[in-house]
């Protein structure tokens, strides 16, 4: 025998009122029914803040790989640069290609600080390059 779960049951009724609104239909008011329309609401606002955190981490996660691939980027064009991430993050270059490739995760601070410390060297370096010109 199959049975729906409330929050099955909760949508339903949701879906149900929704299409008697849209159609200028009357809905059953009960105090049962106000009481499943109060748990109904907050069913769904439970499930649009599900779906808005999962939407939220993808994005971090999006983030953070696009942040990977540039910082990657940079280290390819310019290896000197491995020292100088490592020295200002307080990590051994094992760490740092571990979490620039996913192995271990690191948090968008660690991205934001790797390329903040990469963009503010590179310019240092063509400000110097600059002068010796």
């Amino acid at each position: 025998k199959y049975h729906n779960s409330n929050a099955d049951i909760a949508f339903m009724k949701d879906m149900s009122d929704r299409l008697c609104i849209k159609y200028g239909l009357s809905i059953v008011k009960t105090n049962r029914a106000e009481t499943e329309k109060n748990y109904r609401e907050k069913i769904m606002d439970n499930f649009t803040k599900q779906i808005k955190n999962a939407q939220g981490l993808r994005n971090l996660e999006q983030t953070k790989l696009a942040y990977s691939h540039e910082i990657l980027a940079n280290l390819s064009d310019d290896p000197s640069l491995v020292d100088v991430l490592t020295e200002d993050l307080g990590i051994s270059d094992i760490e740092l290609f571990e979490k620039l490739s996913g192995t271990t995760q690191g948090n968008i601070t660690f991205y934001d600080q790797s390329l903040s410390s990469i963009r503010v060297f590179s310019k240092s370096k063509n400000n110097h390059s600059n002068k010796t010109k």
